[in-house]
């Protein structure tokens, strides 16, 4: 019988990543003490090397940033067997997150799987087909087919059979290969290389230029563990900060700053984190136990009556 890995959640965080060091691979509490987080993780990463006993979903995700792009299909075939064809990037054309895919960026070949609608297989829905990627005539193209012997399959072909110009086609991807570059006095990032992750059927204008934490977690629904969804907006946030550093590195190659808006909505972010820091400090205080309290209370009391009878004045 082959075992089956436990999965868990990758930690994000230096205390979350030292006790996983700690409770699940088994180092010293002294040594993981001294450790920071880079060092942490190459720790980390050369143990699951050695094929622990577990797994950690998107740990590739994690650590590269990636993004997302919804466009109008440009060329859609669909059969009622299933078949599936789909030109979801034009390349060498400036799209509407100001990038140019080159040809060659999309990977030729490459198998991949067809999100549940909105990219929600990420969430845990059950994927809906399969597919290859291909260039041809300055387009992208995925040649797929839904699972037409499973509910979910059937349901999706149909849902998108009806749905028909109502909606979009979007790819998850991370940049291998990519820099800005200055396209008819135009400043754009151009895509030399990718790595496509999956397909998916989306709602007009969803997701253009959304990061891969929107699509890896989908935002927080009430049902999301407390502990799972501080990670989703610690996640988050550093992805937020990084778009900004990129976004101002590329602004400063230019020789210009960020735009007054961008420093305004900075500085409102800036404004919002200070003034929430009070509420987190209250979540981390540890209430005291009412009956604990109440000893020390009447400890100080007998305390005081003792001191009163001795004549010592209180």
């Amino acid at each position: 019988m082959t075992a089956q890995k436990a999965m868990m959640a990758m930690p994000t965080s230096a205390p979350a990543m030292r006790r996983h060091l700690v409770g699940e691979h088994e180092m010293s509490e002294e040594a993981a003490a001294d450790m920071e987080m880079p060092d942490m993780r190459d720790r980390h990463d050369t143990m699951h090397e050695s094929d622990v006993g577990h797994t950690h979903s998107g740990m590739a995700a994690l650590q590269v940033a990636a993004a997302r792009k919804s466009f109008a299909p440009i060329d859609f075939k669909l059969s009622e067997a299933g078949d599936v064809t789909v030109a979801f990037s034009r390349l060498d054309v400036v799209d509407a997150d100001n990038d140019v895919t080159r040809p060659g960026a999309i990977p030729a070949g490459k198998a991949v799987p067809m999100s549940a609608y909105g990219h929600t297989s990420w969430d845990g829905a059950l994927p809906t087909g399969r597919g290859k990627l291909r260039e041809a005539d300055g387009l992208g193209i995925f040649d797929g087919k839904f699972f037409m012997d499973t509910d979910q399959g059937r349901n999706a072909h149909a849902t998108v059979k009806a749905m028909a110009e109502l909606q979009q086609w979007s790819y998850g991807y991370k940049v291998l290969d990519g820099g800005p570059v200055v396209l008819d006095n135009m400043s754009v990032r151009e895509l030399r290389r990718l790595d496509v992750y999956e397909i998916s059927p989306v709602l007009i204008g969803a997701g253009v230029g959304t990061s891969t934490l929107a699509i890896k977690s989908g935002a927080p629904g009430p049902e999301m563990p407390w502990a799972e969804r501080l990670s989703w907006y610690v996640d988050s946030l550093s992805a937020l900060l990084d778009h900004g550093k990129a976004r101002q590195e590329l602004r400063a190659s230019e020789g210009r700053k960020l735009s007054r808006t961008d420093r305004a909505r900075l500085e409102d972010l800036e404004v919002a984190l200070n003034g929430h820091l009070a509420a987190i400090h209250e979540l981390l205080l540890v209430p005291e136990d009412p009956k604990a309290a109440q000893r020390r209370l009447t400890t100080i009391m007998v305390e005081v009556e003792l001191a009163r009878m001795l004549g010592v004045p209180v």
